[in-house]
């Protein structure tokens, strides 16, 4: 008969989870640092509704994340009528 090693449960679990996490701490990072100009922001789907408002709010010359331009959406809305 062969000698086959027997792996723990416990050892398969580590093996598995080790990749994932990092994986996970990837996405996580990259996430946060994505930016895209102007241009290709009017294409999202996301803000298909704003076009107008982020056409007048957003700077051309300059790259945005979508936290940035959604708090820029919040302080617009947010602002007071003259």
């Amino acid at each position: 008969m062969a000698n086959n090693k027997r792996i723990e449960p416990a050892e398969q679990v580590e093996q598995i989870e080790q990749p994932e996490t990092r994986v996970q701490e990837v996405q996580k990072s990259s996430t946060n640092s994505v930016k895209f100009r102007k241009e290709k922001l009017l294409t999202f789907k996301k803000y298909a509704n704003r076009v107008d408002l982020l056409n007048v709010l957003l700077d051309g010359e300059k790259d945005y994340g979508f936290d940035e331009v959604d708090a820029i959406i919040a302080n617009f809305l947010k602002g007071k009528v003259k």
